[in-house]
């Protein structure tokens, strides 16, 4: 037992007792410690269920090195509600990709010295929320499938940003100056920290350096001590490297080293490059190493009056002369005009071909680790080539390219703006490939699905005309939540599903499926075959006028109860997992579930 604790300078003692059972102190010497000192700040801020499962996902990890220790968390887990077993499995998913240490603890520690002279109240709930279910999407994402990060977590107190490195295809043809960009972009935007992360030896070595090369004029510093780890890759179970860099971003050293570039650049009477960081009538805005800086209307182009917003587009690079600069000041005058990326040489080139409907030749697909990812294409009457990306070919998630492009087949295609960091055409198909409109299901037909990504919410899935379905956790099976969690945990990408169709969401090109409907409704059958039977359970939960009992075969029976009987269970938390004898009493077709009744004395 505890007896208690004090301080030796930062350091904190605990004051124990110790007897025979030395796994047991152990274990209650971590829980102490942990429920007094990890993310103490946030008390008063967070949900208490939140709070509790990230202090007790860190106590499961703490004892995974001991096999008793970790036997006394599961009986511990047991008797949780089911609302802190939910946040607990969460945090596991985040941990499971490695987020949990690396990004959530630290991104909480930062956001609570941030918010510690405020006023508690429910905003700051909110916002622990978002940064925990903005990594929990993020642990879900499948790099090699579809990228779709949620790169930025953005609140009234804190700015987090991801930085991720998972693409050969993207780093081979780029290198390292888009993710450059986007850490000065973050910097311009003063978020508070930026991660870089990537999965793989090589990626991992390219994230090192990526941060060698943020890091070397003392503009980001590394919060990072430890930023490697082998995790278990969800989708193919093998061990993988994940490195996690934390940088700092200190605006004030981006500022002044950027004004110092351009005073050199002046004085060598060079050019310097900048990206486009916003767009608007009256000129651009751009970045350059961090530094926000106006390029007025009448220097972007040789041409005046041009349409900005058709020849230009967010992140492009751009040659700059340097008219004027006021290092006094600190006052420049940056100019487009006459440069490489003078938008007069596109207009030069194509007229008025912008948005015309031309023929083009497919030259080639372009794929990473087996996915396509978009088509390059050339013209008769032109020398540069085209690009055409998979979001303008075709609106379904899994659809492969080539089975709507063939390599040397003639398309019809519409230029919709040019790359200049790339010189090439960006091109969209004329008519993009829309299966909800083609080849879509009908409301309440029967389907096969193949498994891309389970998830505690549901399992994402693939039809086999490429369009993307869903189905949620309540409709998996006729067993409750809980039950149904597990066996999509269960589930591995490939594997196969049949489901009914019930809902067509346009805006999200997705299908939600219900699968309970193709399955017998084994619970009511369980029921009405198994009234006045006395069975075996193990008591689940303890809720505000009834108990739930798991029997073996994984049925939930719903077992209300008198006031007096709740009240000496609750008096008792340490009856939840015990056995239990229940008769069972009908099937309510309200709730779906099975009722029963206590048959022996609590």
């Amino acid at each position: 037992t505890v007896e208690g604790h004090s301080y030796d300078g930062n350091t904190p003692i605990i004051c124990m007792h110790l007897n025979n059972n030395f796994d047991a102190n152990i274990f209650t010497a971590l829980q102490y410690y942990l429920n007094g000192e990890l993310l103490a700040l946030c008390d008063p801020y967070m949900d208490v269920d939140s709070l509790s499962a990230i202090r007790l996902m860190c106590l499961k990890t703490l004892a995974l090195t001991r096999q008793k220790v970790l036997n006394i968390f599961n009986k511990l887990f047991v008797t949780l509600s089911e609302d802190l077993k939910s946040q607990i499995r969460k945090m596991d998913e985040i941990e499971a990709r490695g987020l949990f240490h690396k990004i959530l603890l630290p991104s909480l520690h930062l956001w609570s010295e941030k918010i510690q002279i405020q006023l508690p109240n429910d905003l700051h709930k909110n916002e622990a929320e978002s940064i925990i279910d903005w990594l929990y999407y993020n642990s879900k994402v499948n790099t090699k499938e579809d990228e779709k990060f949620h790169f930025i977590c953005r609140t009234k107190n804190i700015r987090l940003a991801l930085i991720v490195l998972a693409n050969d295809e993207y780093f081979d043809e780029r290198g390292f100056w888009p993710y450059i960009r986007r850490a000065h972009t973050y910097t311009s935007k003063e978020y508070d920290t930026l991660f870089i992360i990537s999965l793989g030896k090589t990626q991992g070595y390219r994230a090192k350096e990526l941060s060698n090369v943020l890091t070397n004029n003392n503009c980001f510093s590394m919060l990072s001590k430890q930023s490697q780890v082998y995790i278990e890759d969800t989708f193919t179970g093998n061990r993988i490297l994940l490195t996690c860099i934390a940088l700092k971003p200190d605006l004030d050293n981006v500022i002044s080293a950027a004004w110092q570039k351009i005073s050199d650049s002046k004085n060598n009477n060079q050019k310097i490059h900048a990206f486009i960081s916003e767009i608007h009538g009256n000129g651009l805005i751009v970045n350059f190493e961090g530094l926000l800086l106006d390029v007025d209307s009448a220097h972007v182009s040789s041409l005046s009056g041009i349409n900005h917003h058709k020849y230009f587009q967010e992140y492009d690079v751009l040659e700059l002369n340097i008219e004027h600069y006021d290092d006094l000041n600190k006052r420049v005058v940056l100019s487009n005009k006459d440069t490489e990326t003078d938008p007069i040489h596109v207009i030069n080139t194509f007229k008025s071909s912008i948005n015309d409907v031309i023929t083009a030749n497919v030259v080639n697909i372009i794929s990473y680790d087996g996915v396509e990812k978009g088509v390059v294409v050339s013209f008769s009457e032109y020398e540069i080539e085209g690009y055409i990306s998979r979001h303008n070919i075709t609106r379904a998630t899994y659809t492969k390219i080539s089975d709507i492009i063939k390599v040397d087949t003639q398309i019809q295609t519409k230029i919709i703006n040019y790359d200049i960091e790339r010189k090439r055409f960006i091109c969209r198909l004329e008519n993009v490939f829309d299966p909800l409109n083609n080849d879509c299901p009908k409301i309440n037909d029967d389907v096969d699905l193949q498994v891309m990504s389970p998830c505690e919410r549901g399992v994402s899935c693939k039809l086999m005309n490429g369009l993307e379905g869903f189905i949620p956790v309540s409709l998996f099976s006729w067993f409750d939540k809980s039950k149904n969690r597990d066996l999509l945990l269960g589930l591995k990408q490939g594997d196969l599903l049949k489901a009914r169709l019930i809902e067509v969401d346009t805006e999200n090109q997705k299908l939600v499926f219900d699968r309970r409907a193709l399955l017998e409704n084994n619970i009511k059958e369980f029921s009405i075959s198994s009234i006045g039977k006395e069975l075996t359970g193990v008591i689940e939960n303890i809720s505000l006028n009834s108990i739930d009992v798991r029997l073996e075969n994984g049925i939930r029976v719903y077992v209300p109860m008198k006031s007096h009987q709740l009240v000496k269970l609750k008096s008792n938390p340490s009856l939840i997992g015990t056995n239990i004898n229940i008769s069972v009493s009908r099937y309510d077709d309200l709730y779906e579930n099975c009722v029963g009744s206590v048959t022996n004395t609590l």
